[in-house]
């Protein structure tokens, strides 16, 4: 049996899981801050919660898993620096996972069933976004199109505009870039043809739920557990001049 507790504080709402492998049957359990940007208070006691609600002690947990980001810097540095503590006093595993991963398993869990592409975007402000671009089969295999790392929005639309098959399947778009470019995403995408929808609000951003599933879906691939010393955050941020010039450059 394998326990990972999952913490996600990348977002305004931090939330943390409990994902529970045994044979080929699992169980989650989940728990949510109802106060925006409230981490540092209630992160332990979320914590504290789900291990309770999961019926464990916290010496039964096998793996901790932080999202290491992108997304709010403060809320990174809490969630990562939890981790670290809790993987060094307990002796722990990490399985670290980015930000846009995790939001692209609230799509996986979804068992659509069809062919389609998956954009999950972090607005990070000045027309700036963390983004990527993944292709999903009818099984929930995925590829990543577009790599994860910081677009100015409309870089990112042009980019996504141009991929072969894009017109050939339905986009879905998740996160809060979604949100605040919506009108500059609605543009293009009618102007390019391209058939594209929002994710359902409850699913939409990220949470523990689809980080939870993202890790365990790594260790059933092969990942190998870091330490506690290797659980480091993933800002992904650059200057708005650097993005530019390498605009130019290209």
């Amino acid at each position: 049996m394998k326990n990972i507790l999952s913490i996600e504080t990348t977002g305004k709402y931090a939330s943390t899981a409990i994902i529970t492998k045994e044979g080929n049957s699992s169980r989650i359990f989940l728990r949510k801050s109802d106060k925006e940007m409230n981490h540092l208070v209630d992160l332990m006691e979320i914590i504290d919660a789900v291990i309770k609600e999961a019926g464990l002690k916290i010496s039964d947990i096998d793996l901790v898993s932080p999202c290491i980001g992108p997304g709010s810097f403060t809320g990174i540095r809490i969630g990562v620096s939890t981790a670290r503590a809790m993987s060094q006093a307990c002796k722990k595993g990490g399985v670290p996972v980015g930000t846009l991963r995790a939001m692209l398993e609230n799509d996986i869990q979804r068992e659509l069933k069809y062919d389609h592409y998956v954009c999950t975007t972090i607005y990070a402000r000045r027309n700036q976004t963390y983004a990527a671009l993944w292709k999903l089969d009818r099984n929930g295999k995925f590829q990543e199109i577009l790599s994860q790392r910081q677009y100015m929005i409309d870089e990112l639309l042009k980019l996504i505009s141009g991929i072969d098959d894009i017109k050939s399947h339905p986009l879905i778009f998740y996160g809060d870039g979604s949100d605040e470019y919506y009108d500059q995403i609605e543009r293009e995408m009618t102007l390019s043809k391209i058939q594209f929808e929002q994710a359902p609000l409850d699913i939409r951003y990220q949470n523990a739920f689809g980080l939870a599933h993202a890790a365990l879906s790594l260790i059933e691939n092969g990942f190998e557990p870091v330490g506690y010393d290797e659980i480091l955050p993933n800002y992904m941020r650059k200057t708005e001049a650097e993005m530019k010039l390498e605009q130019e450059e290209e």
